[in-house]
């Protein structure tokens, strides 16, 4: 009985001992990093502002980063710029299982930053990428070190006082959608950090597009106002979902645009851009540009703009934004338009697809009308052979009268 007592007190133990792994080790060297698991069977997504550091009881800021990986938490600190002192981390308000219990308390650790200095910092703890990877790493130490690097393959480089370097790693040779160690060395210094490598990233077309021109002129008379229309284009064969506009500095006093995105840009239509002009009270010439982008694609139309006094606008200069539907690549619809509408010189265009009208509305009405109608011959029917025949009572005087 005993036995069976302890056995059961030790399985308790190791229950509780390891309900939560947060290991750190108790001291670290100026300019070193925590890298550490965090692990178990948490109730609520932990998050960043979960996290506090304190030197004694002293809340002080830290340079960290959390991330989630193979279902387990990922904690990178940097600790350079960090004088020796005693420090602890904090997990705040955290909730997890332990056994068939739930438990709700702060996890803290405690760690200790000494006198002693770090051959070297690195500037991530963990990884998480499809794409090849890079690393950066500096020597703190007054002298040259020797530090060795290892992905796929161990390689080693020299590094001078505070010499830093950028080291790239290539993926196209690892195992993905699996954890595979990057590990630093020198002769005092060591660390070993996780990488998840995701799975291959989709073939996508790239997006395209582009302005009509590339370039605009605009002349005008002192304190006055004029419009253009500048032309963009999906040169590309899918939708593309969003394209965000922006004027440069120099425009922003004397142009307004008509829309700061377009949305749902199908290919092979003009989509026309309206932009207003005002000019400033003195003659001058202003020159920006007008920028589309999209997912790091960008095009730009370079804009000069002129103030002269008494300038008149010819009517070519008016009417060279105008396009008719058929320039815009679109069609005027007899019925609706699936797709976004605008106007164009010879009226409404749709850029998308024509669909015929919905006739549900009309006959909608007719059904209305219909036993509106039925309703009325009901309740005259219902009138007239209820009372047909029936001689109304005298009143008043009559009454009298007919006796």
């Amino acid at each position: 009985m005993r036995k069976i007592s302890l056995f059961i007190f030790a399985v308790l133990v190791i229950s509780f001992a390891s309900a939560v792994e947060f290991n750190i080790a108790e001291e670290y060297p100026q300019g070193g990093a925590i890298i550490t698991k965090i692990s178990g069977s948490f109730q609520e997504i932990i998050e960043e502002e979960n996290i506090r550091f304190y030197r004694g009881t002293v809340r002080v800021p830290m340079d960290f980063e959390l991330n989630k990986m193979a279902d387990e938490y990922y904690l990178y600190v940097s600790l350079v710029d960090k004088d020796p002192n005693n420090y602890s981390i904090v997990l705040e308000e955290v909730e997890y299982l332990q056994g068939a219990n739930v438990i709700e308390e702060d996890l803290e650790r405690n760690f200790t930053i000494t006198e002693e200095v770090a051959d070297f910092s690195i500037s991530k703890g963990f990884i998480m990428t499809e794409d090849d990877f890079r690393i950066t790493v500096q020597n703190l130490r007054e002298v040259r070190i020797n530090m060795s690097y290892e992905f796929l393959e161990k390689e080693t480089i020299e590094l001078f006082s505070g010499e830093i370097a950028e080291l790239d790693f290539d993926i196209s040779q690892a195992q993905r959608l699996e954890l595979i160690s990057v590990k630093f060395s020198s002769e005092n210094t060591n660390y070993e950090i996780p990488a998840y490598l995701l799975g291959e990233p989709d073939e996508k077309e790239p997006i395209m597009f582009e302005f009509e021109s590339d370039s605009l002129n605009v002349t005008m008379d002192l304190v006055s106002q004029t419009n253009r229309t500048v032309f963009l284009k999906n040169t590309g064969t899918e939708e593309i979902f969003l394209i965000k506009l922006s004027l440069s500095e120099e425009l922003e006093r004397y142009t307004q645009l008509s829309k700061e995105e377009l949305s749902s840009v199908e290919p092979g239509f003009l989509y026309p851009i309206e932009l207003l002009f005002v000019s400033g009270e003195l003659p001058s010439t202003t020159e920006g540009q007008i920028t589309a982008i999209s997912s790091g694609t960008k095009d730009t139309v370079n804009i000069t703009l002129k103030f002269f006094p008494d300038y008149v606008e010819s009517e070519e200069e008016i009417g060279s934004s105008i396009r008719t539907c058929s320039e815009l690549g679109g069609t005027i619809c007899k019925g609706d338009c699936d797709g976004e509408e605008v106007l164009s010189g010879d009226g409404d265009c749709c850029l998308g697809q024509c669909v015929e009208k919905s006739s549900s509305s009309g006959l909608g009405k007719a059904f209305g009308w219909f036993l509106l109608i039925i309703v009325i011959a009901g309740v005259t029917w219902f009138y007239l052979k209820k009372y047909k025949g029936v001689e109304a009572p005298a009143r008043g005087i009559f009454k009298f009268l007919k006796k």
